[in-house]
């Protein structure tokens, strides 16, 4: 099964010099995997007490300005769709920019792919499956890096670009190394919710779920490592097998 993700790097992070920008979506998916917004100032008591279900209902079915729209601004959750054409259009909101392909370092909007063999359900439309840490998807793009790295240090004497290759570089190696199980949960959303009994829940955001979710196919990608610390669970889908980049694209010039 191939599930796909909209992405765009955020308005201020586009505006700063490319030098400034800190770890773009091509680092960060080569350096660690794919990240939820609960890594950005998230805090796990944000999850405490709550269940599953509340929080899918929160995610997708949230109004403005209210605690759910807090909780989904910080949620552990990445969104995911069967139809490729939906996950542009959540890469591309406005639909007016005229994109063209470039290659993963220059991009701002990105197309993830996730391939999968669904595995068994341990509740209806919720899934669990295991995985293993493995680099060999984003090989060529670092090893890319690391000429394009030493190409600039030889012309110009900087060697941002080049250092930036060899983190992802270690940082592959220690994945290949990685021995360890990985653990995430694959929610299709609209079987999971209309499947249990929401009759005391808010009906609103019931309603507005299983409208939204209906609409893209919608499916919610949990990731449920331990922190090390050993409190709540992880935020990163680290780099493995089953996730790729689809697509890479900058706004045409």
């Amino acid at each position: 099964m191939k599930l796909y993700r909209g992405d765009s790097l955020p308005g201020p992070v586009l505006k700063a010099d490319r030098r400034d920008r800190g770890r773009s979506f091509a680092d960060h998916f080569c350096g660690t995997g794919l990240v939820a917004k609960f890594a950005d100032r998230g805090a796990n008591a944000l999850l405490r007490d709550k269940l599953l279900l509340d929080m899918i209902l929160s995610h997708v079915g949230y109004e403005r300005h209210t605690q759910e729209e807090c909780f989904s601004s910080r949620s552990p959750f990445l969104s995911f769709t069967s139809k490729i054409d939906k996950a542009f259009d959540f890469a591309e909101r406005t639909h007016k920019k005229k994109l063209v392909i470039c290659p993963l370092e220059d991009a701002s909007y990105f197309i993830w792919e996730l391939d999968i063999d669904l595995p068994n359900e341990v509740d209806p439309g919720r899934y669990e499956f295991h995985y293993k840490a493995n680099s060999i998807n984003c090989r060529s793009f670092v090893m890319g890096q690391i000429q394009r790295g030493y190409e600039i240090e030889a012309q110009t004497g900087d060697q941002h670009d080049l250092a930036m290759g060899l983190m992802n570089l270690i940082a592959g190696c220690i994945a290949d190394k990685d021995t360890s199980d990985h653990s995430a949960e694959l929610v299709h959303v609209v079987p999971y919710v209309t499947q249990h009994d929401t009759i005391e829940k808010n009906q609103c955001l019931v309603t507005n779920t299983v409208n939204r979710a209906s609409s893209v196919d919608e499916w919610l990608l949990y990731p449920t490592d331990s922190m090390k610390d050993g409190f709540g669970v992880s935020s990163r889908f680290i780099m493995n097998q089953h996730l790729r980049v689809h697509g890479c694209y900058r706004i045409q010039s």
